[in-house]
């Protein structure tokens, strides 16, 4: 999402970039159990309400601008009041309150710099324990070469994975 959303923004003539993720992350919980971390898919997500079931949520705890206009032609604010609820059993599962979140805020999507991404990197953190990690790395230059090495039992606990070049100018 994060490459896309910045492919989006560059399109538009929005400035946004990269680190704009880490000040988003500051304040907003993870709310959806999806994969790749979670036990539901983006289609569960559409049988519970979609877009605006998370508009919702996001509105509650103040995070939405309710006058911004949409391609729709409506308002964020008219959009999640028409809102209908989805299948509730789903709801129940896929998408929660934003005070009993997934994770919490800060602790899903974080932006690194240094010298293993001098320009940055995008790392899910959501589910992992600590914050610091040391060991070794195996670098793979595409993502099939790393999928071929852990598929084949090469990468052992204690390695990072990294795989470069796969971004907006590397992997399709």
């Amino acid at each position: 999402a994060v490459l896309h959303l910045l492919a989006i923004a560059r399109e538009a003539g929005v400035p946004f970039t990269i680190h704009d993720f880490e000040t988003v992350s500051a304040d907003v919980p993870l709310l959806a159990d999806v994969s790749p971390h979670g036990r539901f898919h983006m289609w569960d997500l559409g049988r519970a309400g979609g877009v605006p079931a998370v508009l919702k949520v996001l509105a509650g705890a103040g995070l939405v601008h309710m006058n911004c206009m949409t391609v729709a032609g409506k308002t964020i604010g008219e959009i999640i009041d028409e809102f209908v609820a989805g299948d509730p059993a789903v709801i129940d599962g896929v998408l929660r309150p934003f005070a009993t979140p997934m994770a919490p805020a800060g602790n899903h999507i974080r932006i690194i710099t240094g010298s293993l991404a001098p320009k940055s990197a995008v790392c899910k953190v959501s589910g992992k324990q600590g914050v610091v990690f040391r060991g070794p790395a195996r670098v793979f230059d595409s993502e099939q070469a790393a999928f071929t090495a852990i598929t084949s039992g090469k990468i052992v606990e204690g390695q990072a994975v990294v795989i470069r070049y796969c971004g907006p100018k590397g992997a399709p």
